[in-house]
């Protein structure tokens, strides 16, 4: 008679354990699916930012594609002149292969940054190629002079 009197209060314990652990296990789901939601959202913004950073990289590429026929053109243009003229070109000219050098610096430091901090690398590479075309044009004087 005791036995089956203890029954349904075995009975019950069973019950509150199996009910403990189902909550426990939808706790951990729960928490396994919003930490795959957290990193699906983190992969998404990685891959736009990567996205948004290779064509930027691509439009500049692109300049400097045109930008490095240009300084061709002009170094063959400079190859006409003669004495001071000339020296003075060079001098010129050196700069403006510094500055090249400045941009392709600054493009692969961007293209090394963590794709969703690329952005602060974009004023570097603009103010590059500012003085890359600053300079470009100061050498292109020295020939009309």
């Amino acid at each position: 008679i005791r036995m089956m009197a203890e029954q349904p209060q075995l009975f019950e314990q069973k019950i509150a354990e199996v009910r403990n652990d189902v909550n426990d296990e939808t706790a951990d789901a729960r928490q396994d699916a919003e930490e795959a939601v957290r990193d699906a959202e983190t992969t998404k913004i990685r891959y736009e930012s990567q996205q948004a950073r290779d064509e930027y990289v691509k439009g500049v590429q692109m300049t400097l594609t045109q930008m490095d026929k240009d300084i061709e053109q002009l170094r063959e243009r400079g190859d006409a002149l003669v004495d001071t003229k000339q020296d003075r070109f060079e001098e010129s000219i050196e700069l403006v292969d510094e500055r090249r050098d400045e941009v392709d610096d600054a493009l692969d430091a961007m293209n090394s940054a963590e794709p969703e901090n690329w952005k602060s690398f974009q004023d570097e590479v603009e103010n590059a190629m500012k003085q890359l075309k600053s300079a470009y044009d100061a050498a292109a004087a020295e020939i009309q002079a």
